[in-house]
């Protein structure tokens, strides 16, 4: 088996992760504020209040700092040894690439810096990729994705 051949893609994150991203911290955040109205002992109009003013804000919040997300352009690559990520002007660093979540046009990338010694506290960025975001190259980085990494290949050529 021949290792995936070297891909570069450009471009940003999807759209519609974002916004399923920002629900989801509304919703929590509203939930924690009707639960602690409820275990205040408030009236169910002041629960009502307690619910909509942590969404408010944290959707509020989240919009204003999405706006600048929105903006940023990916770089991932990948040279036939490793994969390679940077943000905007950035230089590209050098990162564990797992597919996490593999919807046919979407996927979810779990990035961590590659390192010699993995750690558990190394941060990870996750990345939504959609295909009409990133182009024609989005199905040869699926399959670059989806192939084996040379360093992991059978060195018999027997199937285990």
């Amino acid at each position: 088996m021949r290792p995936p051949p070297a891909i570069e893609l450009k471009s940003v994150a999807s759209a519609r992760a974002r916004r399923a991203v920002l629900l989801l911290h509304v919703l929590t955040a509203a939930v924690v504020g009707a639960w602690l109205g409820g275990h205040a002992g408030a009236a169910v109009p002041a629960q009502v209040v307690c619910a909509l003013v942590p969404a408010l804000l944290a959707g509020w919040a989240l919009a204003r700092s999405q706006r600048r997300v929105a903006r940023q352009q990916h770089t991932l690559g990948w040279d036939g040894s490793g994969w390679r990520y940077a943000v905007d002007a950035h230089p590209a660093q050098p990162v564990e690439v797992r597919l996490m979540l593999d919807l046919d046009d979407c996927i979810v990338l779990r990035l961590r810096p590659a390192s010699a010694e993995p750690r558990r506290d190394a941060p990870v960025r996750w990345l939504a990729l959609e295909a009409r975001d990133v182009g024609p190259g989005f199905r040869a980085l699926c399959a670059t994705l989806h192939g084996a990494r040379p360093g992991h290949l059978p060195t018999t050529g027997a199937l285990p």
